[in-house]
């Protein structure tokens, strides 16, 4: 019963955002990028995993660019059969496309989740409790499941408001979040 509510769960959160206009989706993504970069958790961490936007996501071009402009460190997820990998990334480096379609590094350099201060995570939807309802492929709770304790870097999910359910159903392995970030600030959601 699940996996059939969170299918249409996705199914209508993504016409949700697809309903958003480019000005939008281009204005909210500033919004979001300029709260995040005047954030103590921007400017305190070095080594940030992003995400390259595709299907009306919020616009991460804005965010990468500022980890280079603030000189920090900017990985991005690359797939290895059923878990990510987070490979240094440099403004111009070498992208192909998975088998989901989604551009990823080509670098053989990469860093272990544990080793990064803050992951920016996308999503479908999200709610006030920090569930995150992911993509449906599971990667990041793969990725992340045994990185735990002090070591676990800050989740951060990137959404825009419309995106925000009353409650996510969730499952014993998924993995919540930290804090989401949208156009209307940054919402912790640990003590962290």
């Amino acid at each position: 019963m699940m996996l059939n509510e969170k299918k249409q769960l996705r199914t209508l959160l993504r016409k949700k955002r697809s309903a958003l206009s480019r000005g939008e989706i281009h204005s909210h993504s500033h919004s979001a990028m300029t709260h995040f970069v005047h954030s103590d958790i921007f400017l305190k961490n070095q080594h940030f995993a992003c995400y390259l936007s595709a299907n009306h996501e919020i616009e991460t071009q804005l965010f990468i660019e500022h980890v280079f402009q603030y000189k920090k460190k900017c990985y991005l997820p690359r797939l290895e059969q059923d878990h990510m990998v987070f490979a240094h990334y440099t403004l111009g480096d070498s992208l192909t496309s998975n088998q989901f379609n989604i551009l990823e590094p080509t670098a053989t350099q990469h860093r272990d989740a544990k080793e990064l201060d803050v992951i920016l995570a996308p999503l479908v939807g999200f709610d006030s409790k920090g569930h995150r309802l992911g993509m449906g492929g599971g990667f990041y709770d793969r990725t992340l499941e045994n990185v735990k304790g002090q070591s676990k870097p800050m989740i951060i999910g990137l959404a825009f408001e419309c995106q925000r359910i009353d409650a996510v159903p969730t499952e014993a392995w998924d993995i919540p979040l930290d804090a989401i970030l949208t156009e209307n600030g940054l919402e912790t959601f640990s003590t962290r």
